[in-house]
């Protein structure tokens, strides 16, 4: 499919998903691929950096293990290092990894809920009064998978209800006063609303600003790709060519040369043509050739661009000359075939072009003038020998040098 296409789908894409304002969090299929392809790496990167950190924190309150409940310490350093450490290492490894998004995000709440419902065991093997409050701390990981790592929306909401139900359960089994209980649960409650509100919130902005960078960088691409456009044809202009020749130069390593070969095309009595039937049929012309040249390139590796006025340029990337020389010959042909009609040449005529052919070994230090300048006068040639050939004439000159019926053109 055409680039251009492909952006401009692209770009209608980004358009429509902005005005559905996505409330679900969820992109059409293509453009979800797309954001997780652009994000997900740095996602994965981010990650990396809070579980680690997160990891520090959560070791570190076994100094809060040790002054509040002394008697449970060694069942803290096992659920804190023996279990959730060990786990927590190995979702690095997964993450170091760049999973799927189900799997990076779920991972983070499989975590922190691990963590989360190893408050309550420790608290529960401890007799220490003070023991009773240590449970308050799985609100943390509420705040932590929301607004720290901010876990993907949905999977926000799901660790956030798993650990509310982990606290629920927690309060149901501790001693204590019912009425306290409920407040420390409506607490718990609204933090977790809180909580889960913003996580919807900062998703919606990331994935907002991403569609706006995107949608400024096809607008940028867009734009870029008209400033190298010819507006007449749609073939690549000088700039584009001097590019293209730039391009050349950068992929050769000093010495590495490359085979590289030039068409410069010219369309014939192309001057009568216009004088005969105007402007505005010649520009008719000009597109229908390029078509006909642009359809005859075999891929990415051909490029083709308007050479100004009636001319156009054709790059054929590792091409050695008689190669060039066919190609060439397929596209003469291909334009005499396609039969536009030319009413300045006698006996039914039609539009015909001239082709010259050069190739060179090319490598950084090569000059494109130069080469240019080969083709130019090859060009040049082919025109004095009766225009509709190529040249240098290939082995089968004999059906090149074949002339159109009526070449002769009218006086003015």
């Amino acid at each position: 499919m055409n680039t251009v296409h492909v952006t401009d789908s692209l770009a209608g894409l980004v358009e429509a998903t902005l005005r559905s304002g996505f409330r679900l969090l969820r992109f059409p299929a293509e453009l979800e691929a797309r954001f997780e392809r652009d994000t997900g790496p740095a996602r994965s990167r981010s990650l990396l950096v809070w579980m680690i950190a997160g990891m520090v924190i959560y070791s570190g309150f076994l100094l809060s293990d040790l002054l509040l409940m002394p008697d449970a310490f060694a069942i803290a350093l096992l659920m804190r290092l023996g279990l959730v450490g060990p786990v927590a290492l190995a979702f690095l490894v997964i993450i170091a990894r760049k999973p799927p998004p189900f799997v990076r995000e779920g991972s983070q709440v499989l975590l922190s809920a691990l963590a989360a419902a190893a408050l309550p065991v420790i608290a529960a093997s401890s007799t220490d009064p003070l023991s009773a409050v240590a449970h308050h701390g799985q609100v943390l990981f509420v705040i932590y998978i929301t607004m720290i790592q901010r876990v993907r929306f949905w999977y926000a909401l799901a660790g956030v209800l798993i650990m509310q139900l982990i606290y629920l359960v927690t309060l149901a089994g501790a001693d204590g006063v019912f009425r306290a209980q409920i407040s420390y649960l409506m607490v718990f409650a609204g933090v977790a609303t809180f909580a889960v509100v913003a996580a919807y919130n900062l998703e919606h902005e990331a994935r907002l600003t991403y569609l706006m960078r995107l949608r400024e960088t096809l607008r940028s691409s867009e734009l870029e790709h008209i400033s190298r456009q010819d507006p007449l044809t749609g073939l690549g202009n000088r700039r584009a060519l001097d590019d293209r020749f730039a391009e050349q130069a950068a992929s050769c390593k000093w010495g590495d040369a490359q085979q590289l070969a030039l068409l410069i095309v010219d369309i014939d009595h192309f001057k009568a043509y216009n004088d005969t039937l105007g402007h505005q049929a010649g520009d008719v012309c000009l597109k229908r050739v390029a078509g006909v040249i642009a359809s005859e390139l075999r891929g990415g590796s051909d490029t083709a661009y308007r050479f100004g006025g009636e001319e156009f340029l054709v790059v054929l990337a590792d091409t050695e000359r008689r190669q060039a020389l066919r190609i060439a010959e397929r596209m003469r042909a291909a334009i005499e075939t396609a039969a536009i009609p030319h009413p300045a040449i006698l006996g039914n005529g039609v539009v015909t072009a001239s082709f010259g052919v050069a190739a060179t070994v090319f490598n950084e230090r090569s000059d494109p003038a130069d080469l240019i300048a080969m083709a130019d006068a090859a060009l040049y040639a082919a025109k004095r020998d009766g225009r509709n050939r190529v040249w240098p004439r290939p082995a089968t000159a004999a059906s090149i040098t074949k002339r159109v019926p009526g070449l002769a053109v009218r006086a003015s």
